[in-house]
């Protein structure tokens, strides 16, 4: 979901690096300019990732709002492995029946430290995880209603919700950006501080120092080893 296509060159670069793949490996589908989503254009993916959105809410109905919704309930009603991040953890949570706000004042912009539940320490994705660790975000929309079934998996000081996943199936959404690094997350809030972070994001916020995320680097390669 990008207006903005050197940001859209980040995020797949940020994916394919994140999880391992060849460049012929990864797909995308770019919704903003292909609004008509249909389950054929996916139907034979080993996995679905759903990444960030810049500007753009999942609080927001956009033209590719129904089209999206459609085709997680199909996911989720086959089990087909999916993986959502921070555009997508929101979204997942909403078309599933969960609340969603816009709330910049528990926004949180770089690197924060986040804490996995009992749930998230049984969670064969963390296995050999520590009970804390750093990971990379940017976002203001909040969730804070999960639906029937989500289990929280990690939280953070500002933000209950960090991680979900469906239960017992191959589906999970991290609000943190589970594809970036500390270097990726620097690239990537440079692209938007003049725009998208100036309008947003207090200059306290944007100084703070990023921190390396080595733990949450490893999930989407996890999660691709466990269920893909």
């Amino acid at each position: 979901m990008r207006d903005d296509s050197d940001a859209q060159e980040q995020e797949r670069l940020c994916f394919l690096e994140s999880c391992g793949l060849s460049p012929e490996e990864l797909t995308t589908i770019n919704l903003v300019e292909e609004p008509n989503l249909e389950w054929r254009h996916l139907s034979r993916a080993d996995a679905i990732l759903i990444g960030g959105a810049g500007t753009h809410s999942a609080t927001v109905v956009y033209p590719f709002s129904a089209a999206l919704e459609a085709v997680v309930e199909r996911v989720v009603a086959e089990e087909k492995p999916m993986f959502a991040s921070c555009f997508g953890h929101h979204f997942l949570v909403r078309a599933l029946g969960g609340e969603v706000v816009t709330d910049h004042h528990r926004g949180e912009v770089g690197t924060f430290d986040v804490q996995l539940t009992d749930e998230g320490l049984e969670d064969p994705l963390f296995a050999a995880f520590p009970s804390q660790f750093p990971v990379q975000l940017g976002h203001h929309d909040i969730v804070l209603a999960i639906p029937p079934g989500m289990e929280e998996l990690a939280y953070s000081d500002k933000s209950r919700y960090q991680m979900l996943r469906l239960a017992d199936k191959p589906i999970y959404s991290s609000q943190f950006h589970s594809e970036m690094s500390e270097s990726h997350l620097r690239v990537r809030l440079e692209m938007y501080r003049d725009s998208y972070l100036a309008a947003e994001t207090s200059e306290e916020e944007l100084s703070l120092p990023l921190r390396p995320s080595p733990w949450a680097d490893k999930l989407l390669r996890r999660f691709f080893d466990l269920f893909v």
